[in-house]
């Protein structure tokens, strides 16, 4: 066992849910990024992209010896490109990073949106496999796979300096077949019967929801939506949420309704899983039973739906009277995205027929709006949370993703089981 100290530094991830995850784990001779991920601002009546302040950790980032991805959301390695440049800048050296494979796909082309090249250092990055184990320096690292929203998802465990943290990364206990809960399930149990686990970093997005989700329950409603409207329908949700875009193909196929899919993000997501779709341009778009796939469940200035509804000029398609738009997505909480989502609810119910809203949708959007159990939330609820802190039992929780109010809330479900708890702010370093 080592003796030398071991530290977590916070980067980002700890004042809000979706926005800068990105931690340091490091001692005297290892240092370790866990997640690379960006934010939002909102500046006027734009969302801007924020990313992590790397240079107030230049001595840090100078002596990395390795990243790593746990899944392929934005908010988790969204900021991969901004890193590699700044080390690039900077005359430092490149760490290897290492990722599940749909995650190194999404970072890859991420970085050619956002400088129309690829990553500085592209034959350091590197896929791993499930429940892979991968040893570098005084290191041990396992990958092991969760369930979340988008596929490829995993959480880790780090042995360094004599200590064992997991990162559970971002995971709920909900899937549209129930063998992969099952699975996972008895990973987490093997993992906290066979670990003597020091410190758990666990997210607290739902820590104060209780009501149990289904993404059965929502697929069926999505599928009774499109079954029911005779005319064109625009869906969108995540653009990461791949499996409900394969279901709405599957849907698609047996009503025998042509698929186009309408922005970048989701036309990347349709080729890299295999999804069959036209790409959307208003000469394709006129039948009148086509279910076009967009972009904008968050009110995205430059996404499809609402380049549509505000700039039709620059769409894709144009809306139109006949047309049922179904939003199978909630608003994230931060930086007024509640806001823009409502405004632009409230918009289009003036442009279509009929704008299908999630049931858990904020109160004050507009009563016209129709409420359905269409989305289910890609992180676990509270009962989830205290599952996963019984069957690993660490000695320390550590709650990440979520702001001051939700770790404090978690803190104390471990308190409550007689663990200890730890709570980090951004920027901070602490000794574990």
């Amino acid at each position: 066992m080592s003796d030398k100290e071991l530290f977590l530094t916070v980067v980002g991830g700890t004042k809000r849910v979706g926005a800068l995850n990105c931690y340091l784990l490091h001692s005297e001779d290892v240092v370790v990024m866990i997640d690379c991920g960006l934010g939002l601002e909102k500046r006027g009546k734009e969302n801007i992209k924020v990313y992590p302040p790397f240079a107030k950790y230049h001595n840090m980032l100078g002596q990395l010896d390795a990243i790593f991805i746990s899944h392929g959301h934005l908010d988790h390695v969204g900021a991969l490109h901004s890193l590699d440049t700044f080390l690039w800048e900077h005359g430092l050296s490149k760490p290897h990073a290492f990722m599940g494979q749909f995650t190194f796909e999404i970072a890859d082309r991420h970085s050619q949106w956002e400088r129309n090249k690829k990553l500085f250092f592209p034959h350091r990055l590197f896929q791993f496999g499930k429940e892979e184990k991968i040893k570098f320096s005084s290191c041990v690292v396992q990958t092991i796979p969760v369930l979340h929203s988008i596929p490829d998802a995993y959480s880790f465990l780090f042995t360094m300096n004599g200590k064992k943290i997991y990162y559970a990364g971002d995971f709920r206990f909900i899937a549209p077949d129930a063998h992969q809960v099952t699975a996972f399930q008895k990973r987490i149990e093997r993992l906290g019967k066979k670990e003597h686990i020091d410190y758990a970093c666990i997210e607290c997005t739902n820590v104060f929801e209780t009501e149990v989700d289904s993404e059965k329950k929502a697929l069926t409603c999505i599928e009774e939506i499109i079954t029911q409207t005779p005319g064109r329908i625009i869906f969108t949700t995540f653009s990461t949420h791949v499996d409900r875009y394969k279901f709405v193909a599957d849907v698609a196929r047996r009503q025998k309704r042509q698929m186009y899919s309408a922005g970048g993000n989701i036309a990347f997501m349709f080729d890299a899983m295999g999804i069959s779709a036209k790409r959307a341009s208003e000469e394709h778009v006129m039948d009148a039973h086509a279910i076009v796939c967009a972009t904008g469940s968050q009110a995205e200035s430059e996404s499809a739906l609402i380049r549509a509804l505000y700039n039709s000029e620059k769409s894709e398609f144009a809306l139109r009277p006949t047309d049922t738009v179904i939003i199978s997505a909630d608003p994230i909480p931060a930086n007024g995205i509640e806001e823009d989502v409502c405004t632009m609810v409230s918009d289009l119910l003036g442009k279509v027929q009929a704008v299908y809203i999630n049931e858990d949708a904020p109160d004050y959007f507009p009563k016209e709006a129709i409420r359905r159990k269409i989305h289910a939330s890609g992180h676990g609820k509270r009962q989830d949370l205290i599952w996963m802190i019984d069957t690993l039992h660490p000695k320390t929780v550590i709650p990440i993703h979520g702001d001051r109010t939700k770790r404090e809330a978690l803190a104390e479900i471990a308190r409550d089981r007689g663990l200890n708890s730890l709570l980090i702010e951004e920027g901070e370093i602490v000794s574990l």
